[in-house]
């Protein structure tokens, strides 16, 4: 069976990026770690993978999250399989969040939440479930990838699907007319979209998102992220795939702009 594209992608951006940090030459991290440069250029091409051990101590030196350590490990260990499947102890948003940084095309469509990315910080505090745990780290990062998504310099086709249900449930926020025009205001950005689908439809069983590298040089193969109660799944066949994208294209052309929703004022939930 062939090795996950995407894992291995994922892989060579991640040591990149701690090298970033770390702010070392492909000859500089080899010298600390005691290889060759040659090694820490197949390790970044994704020619040879570290072992665990390896990347472990590199995002250690870097002084990275241990969450972030753990994923990179994770994929390490799973990359041999395509369609990587995470379970409850180390399912992870991380390859998500280097997509969002680095791919052409993004969908997302969620049937009962604000999409992560334009959560504000009132929302993650009194509408998302077990949102009151100290989860100070997935806040953050939340706050962090909304940031990265509209500052990105000729920035990715960014297409939104909200269940109408997600709308609803913001009447349980304090302040939740600040949430609804931060939608708005996200919807009026350069090559943005966001829809608003209500009722039963093809989509119902669930959430996913989409990315396509659309020609972006740093960006991995397409994928379709998903999550379950006690899962998540980045799926790459072409088969799968192509269902995904007959879904999307299914749900997308009934929903209404977000604007047109609203287009009698954010009254609409009082």
């Amino acid at each position: 069976m062939a090795d996950s594209r995407l894992a291995k992608w994922y892989i060579t951006a991640e040591l990149i990026a701690l090298r970033t940090i770390l702010g070392l030459t492909e000859a500089g991290l080899a010298n600390l770690l005691g290889v060759s440069p040659g090694t820490i250029r197949n390790w970044e091409s994704g020619k040879t993978v570290p072992l665990r051990s390896v990347a472990k101590d590199i995002g250690q030196m870097a002084g990275v999250e241990q969450s972030r350590i753990d994923f990179l490990c994770f994929v390490i260990d799973n990359y041999k399989v395509p369609g990587l499947v995470a379970n409850l102890h180390t399912r992870n948003v991380r390859m998500v969040e280097q997509a969002e940084r680095t791919y052409g095309y993004i969908f997302k469509f969620e049937p009962e939440y604000v999409p992560g990315p334009l959560q504000l910080s009132g929302y993650q505090d009194e509408v998302l479930p077990n949102s009151k745990d100290g989860r100070t780290e997935s806040r953050k990062r939340r706050i962090a990838r909304g940031k990265v998504l509209k500052d990105r310099v000729g920035g990715p086709r960014v297409e939104l699907l909200i269940g109408y249900n997600a709308l609803r449930h913001l009447r349980f926020m304090t302040h939740w007319d600040r949430q609804i025009e931060a939608l708005l205001e996200a919807s009026e950005r350069e090559n943005w979209e966001i829809r608003v689908i209500d009722g039963l439809h093809r989509g119902s069983r669930g959430g996913f998102e989409r990315y396509i590298p659309a020609g972006h040089i740093s960006a991995g193969p397409g994928f379709v992220y998903t999550e379950s109660l006690d899962q998540s799944r980045y799926l790459e066949d072409e088969q799968t795939l192509g269902w995904y994208d007959e879904l999307r294209r299914a749900i997308w052309e009934p929903a209404k702009p977000i604007r047109e929703i609203f287009s009698g004022g954010i009254q609409l939930l009082a």
